[in-house]
């Protein structure tokens, strides 16, 4: 049994080229009018989501094109991740008030909407209940520090996972709730993303 957020690593030379039905990659390029960057450097860059679910929510992006966090190389892209981070938590804390709560993750395969690494930057408070459990701040699983849930990764779980290189199977401990996490069947969860119970 192996936990849901191990981190298989991309091949170092799989291509990574912006995609032209990615839209994403058209938003890095500037191509997409409709969204503005708030930040660009020649790693990421920010802007708002179309569809805010929360106060603020930014997205945060590699300007090259990683499908997901399952597609990050062993050890290379922990500074890209650290990077990602650091951005989004100077741009929420400039577009929100003093001392919001804030949040930072990613979704987990095949709960993501693009495919396309995007980290999720929160200002607090969510706009719904139903957003709060799309984006759970904390649930601890798989190790100490380690906190997620099947659908959706902390960004500093996956700063972790990166920066130990963790590609290897990682024996998860035997409690019920990693057990549960564990063997969540994945047409189980796409099920329940489609039917709406984990949102789209």
């Amino acid at each position: 049994m192996h936990c849901w957020w191990r981190l298989r690593g991309q091949a170092d030379g799989e291509d990574r080229r912006a995609r032209a039905d990615c839209v994403f990659c058209a938003i890095a390029a500037g191509a997409d009018g409709s969204r503005p960057l708030l930040y660009a450097d020649d790693r990421v860059v920010a802007f708002h989501d179309r569809a805010p679910a929360a106060a603020v929510h930014i997205l945060v992006c590699p300007r090259q094109h990683i499908a997901s966090s399952y597609d990050l190389r062993k050890g290379n892209d922990a500074a890209l991740v650290k990077h990602m981070l650091a951005i989004g938590r100077t741009l929420v804390a400039q577009h929100s008030p003093a001392g919001a709560a804030t949040q930072f993750g990613v979704h987990l395969p095949p709960f993501t909407s693009v495919d396309h690494l995007h980290l999720h930057c929160f200002a607090l408070p969510f706009a719904s209940a139903f957003k709060a459990l799309k984006y759970p701040a904390a649930v601890p699983l798989c190790g100490p520090g380690l906190n997620g849930t099947p659908w959706y990764m902390p960004a500093e779980t996956l700063v972790q996972a990166r920066s130990r290189s963790m590609t290897a199977p990682t024996a998860c401990q035997t409690s019920e709730v990693h057990a549960h996490a564990c063997i969540a069947a994945p047409e189980q969860r796409r099920r329940l993303w489609h039917a709406g119970r984990l949102g789209t």
